[in-house]
């Protein structure tokens, strides 16, 4: 009896890992846009020096759930004069080992050359772990962060 319940965990835990292995896979397998999809919501009020609000997508949206959702027009209820840039940085960007080389090549620096002095990171769940990797690898780079139920599972569960 016991032999059996250890071969059926067994069993069960071999297709676990092989069916995880393959959606990992898949999801690795989406072809990557360069540079990632962003959208810019410019602020509302005018101002001499707008700041940016950089919004990094939570593990299950997209740049099109983001800008369904309401977030920039809840940032700039707050922060009138804050332009707002929504990224596209899906699953897939972390899962190549990119996303931290990418937002700063393709969203930080470009940013940087169009003026932006006060640059802020944010981000819920997925987003907010893309945001302390930024913080981690650039240390004091942007302005500051604001973390939404940063998903940091995946710091401790590998």
């Amino acid at each position: 009896m016991l032999k059996s319940l250890i071969q059926y965990k067994t069993g069960w835990r071999t297709v676990l890992a092989g069916t995880l292995g393959l959606l990992l896979g898949a999801c690795s397998a989406v072809p990557l846009k360069e540079p990632m999809p962003s959208h810019l919501i410019p602020a509302p009020q005018p101002a001499a020096s707008h700041p940016l609000v950089i919004v990094l997508p939570g593990r299950y949206d997209s740049l099109h759930d983001l800008e369904t959702n309401g977030i920039a027009q809840a940032v700039q209820k707050g922060w009138p004069v804050a332009d707002v840039l929504l990224v596209g940085a899906t699953p897939a960007y972390y899962l190549d080992g990119g996303i931290v080389r990418r937002l700063h090549e393709q969203v930080i620096e470009p940013a940087r050359r169009k003026g932006y002095r006060e640059i802020w990171l944010t981000g819920a769940s997925q987003g907010g772990m893309g945001a302390l990797f930024y913080e981690y690898a650039y240390p004091g780079d942007v302005t500051g962060l604001v973390l939404l139920s940063p998903g940091l599972a995946a710091l401790v569960y590998g």
